[in-house]
This record gives C-alpha cells, structure tokens and sequence, in this order.
C-alpha cells in the first residue's frame, strides 16, 4: 500500500506525532475504501488487503514507540482508533468474500442471545474523533485469524529489533498470513524455508543498512505472489522469486535481487537491480539506476528454467519522465567493473553463520552511509 512515504517524528514531538498519525490514518482509511470498488480484480484486492494489514501493523508499532512521549490518554486514543480501523478492513474484507451456500440450519436461543449481547456491547463503545470507523455489531468470519496475524508481525519486528545479541534473524513467520518486516536497521534477516508458509505477499518498509535475504522460501516452495518495498536505504535486499509485480518507492543507495513478471519503481535514487523480468519495467521519478543479470550463486535458484547462453539476458525499462526517442539518462546496465564480484556474494552466503557485523558485510557491498551516489 503506497499510502505515505513520510517518517514518524522524533522522539518528544507530541504534536508532529499527531499529524504524522492523522495523514497515516486517513491514507489507511482511502486505501480500505478503494477495495468496494466492483471493477477491482480479486488478485488487486487481496493484494491491497495484504498491504493494508501491514500499514496497519506498522502504524500500531509506531503507536508503541511514541509511548515514551505522549500522555497515557492520548496513547490509548491512538490504539482505539487503530483497532477501529483494522475492524474496518475486516468488515471491508468480509463484504467481497464468497456468500456461503444456504442451507437450513436449527438456531438455538443462546445463539441469539449471544448475538444480542454482543450488539449491546458494541454500541456501548465509544466513536473515536477522526475515524471513519464505525463499531460492528459481531465479529466477522476470520476477524481473529487477521488478528493474530496483525499481533504476529508486531512481535516479529519487535523481537527482531531488541534482541541486538542476534548476529543474524531467521523469523518463521509463524501463524502470519504474509511477510511483512518493518522499522529495521542494522539487521541481518534470512526468512528460512518454515516461512514458506507466509510468502503469498510480502512487504518492506523503512529498513536502513540491512542485509535481507527472503529467497530461501521462494525457491523452495511457492513464490511472492507480489512484493513491496518502500523507504530502503543502504541495504541490501534478496527478493527471491516474485509471480507478479515488485513495487518499490523511495529506494536509496541499495541493492536489489530478484525475478518476477514486472519491476516498477518511484521516487529512487542509486539503485543496482539484479533482475530478471518477463516484461518492460517502468521507472518513474528516478536517477541512478542500473540494471543487471542475477548474480551467478542465484542465476539457478531464482531463475531455474532460465537457459544460459552467451549474451542472453536482457531488459527493456520504460522511463515516465524520459518520454522522447532515446536513452534515458536516469537509467543504465551494469558493467562488468560495476558488478558485485561473484566472490562477495558467495562470501555473504558463506557468511550467513559466522559472527561479521551487517555494517562489514555492507562495506563488500558498497552500500554504508559514506558511499556516494554514482551519476
């Protein structure tokens, strides 16, 4: 979900909290209201429900952190109306699910006494200032399973952001419905095969200087349905094997490997793209970036059906802001010079055991904070 690229406030900035909380609320609320729409394919909507499950998550994240400063009372009026608007997605998703065939059915009393307490307790709920939301009368059909999943993703990235004694984190993903990491920096993420389980869509947000391998489950099992990636800097970031589309925004002095059917990019700067894509990619407010053929450790893992050949690989990207006959300045193929060696993508995966800091890792790369853009 592209709902807003801006960063939570620093810490002691209760006011820019409350704006920065608003502008994410009300970008949540757009997106979930985008999913009535009739002329929505079933594959963009569960896609737009995924991605609204991990803003959502995130947001909730963010709620946390700021508890340090913003009062108690305004703390819980933020996580209401998080909880309210993940009710909403609920309800939303369950307006477009499939109608269960009729059949008659004996109704007991107690169930409808059940049905009535429950309409009682939530009209006694309060309604929030600044949401959309409205209370719901009984929990839809899957409401918990989408909130174990929402609590699950929290967790992770909680878990995996203080436990600092962790050289590298191999999260399960366990009872999640996909792969969301988030708010990370200076990690080490390997998803192991268990995670297979997850990948029917992933996303990425605000992750600096990390090293992030998903491939493992992509190559496996069954690929990313979709990826999205957003505000990634200084990192390095295995994709693995995407069915569909790669979306990246605000992507900044990275790496990115990957095969899938489209790549299209926003807003990004500095970008090297191992890929193998089966149609045009699409670049769009971008400088800097260079294309390239999948390193060989994952030609065969990612791109397994892929025959080798002499010069065989090739791109073909369409630049918005380039629209005349020519070459785009904002984009161009890697050289065999630029090219990471063979032996430092190797040696990352020699590596994924040993004790060497994200920060020396990234430094074979190119890609800490003293790397300067290339033109």
């Amino acid at each position: 979900m592209d709902s807003t690229s801006t960063n939570p406030p620093a810490v002691g900035s209760n006011e820019q909290f409350f704006r920065y909380f608003q502008d994410q609320l009300a970008a949540i609320q757009t997106q979930i209201d985008s999913l009535s729409d009739p002329t929505l394919a079933i594959n963009d909507r569960n896609k737009e429900v995924d991605a609204s499950l991990a803003s959502i998550a995130k947001l909730s994240h963010e709620v946390k952190d700021a508890s340090s400063y913003i009062p108690a009372y305004d703390q819980r009026t933020y996580s209401s109306s998080v909880k309210n608007l993940s009710e909403k997605l609920q309800n939303a998703r369950s307006s477009f699910a499939p109608k269960q065939k009729f059949s008659f059915k004996s109704r007991k009393p107690a169930v409808a006494s059940s049905t009535t307490n429950a309409d009682a307790s939530s009209h006694q709920r309060p309604q929030l200032p600044n949401s959309e939301v409205n209370p719901i009368s009984a929990p839809k059909e899957g409401s918990k399973a989408e909130e174990v999943s929402q609590k699950t993703l929290i967790a992770i990235n909680d878990e995996i952001r203080e436990n600092k004694n962790v050289t590298i984190h191999r999260p399960t993903f366990k009872e999640a419905e996909s792969i969301s990491i988030f708010s990370q920096s200076d990690a080490h993420i390997i998803l192991p095969n268990e995670a297979c389980h997850a990948t029917t869509s992933g996303t990425l947000y605000d992750i600096t200087q990390c090293i992030i391998d998903m491939s493992v489950p992509t190559t496996t099992q069954q690929p990313f349905s979709n990826l999205k990636l957003r505000n990634v800097k200084n990192s390095v970031i295995i994709c693995g094997r995407v069915q569909g589309d790669v979306h990246m925004t605000n992507i900044a002095n990275s790496i990115i490997v990957t095969t899938c059917q489209q790549l299209r990019m926003h807003d990004s700067t500095n970008v090297d793209v191992y890929a193998e894509c089966s149609s045009r990619g699409v670049i769009e407010v971008c400088k800097g970036i260079r294309f390239g053929e999948l390193p060989g450790v994952y030609k065969h893992k990612l791109a397994p059906d892929k025959k080798d050949g002499p010069d065989d690989w090739d791109i073909k990207v369409d630049d918005f802001d380039w629209p005349v006959a020519g070459l785009s300045p904002n984009w161009g193929i890697l050289t065999d010079e630029e090219r990471v060696g063979d032996e430092n993508w190797e040696a990352l995966l020699l590596e994924n055991n040993s004790d060497v800091s994200v920060g020396e890792l990234l430094r074979k790369f190119g890609r800490m904070n003293s790397m300067k853009y290339h033109e």
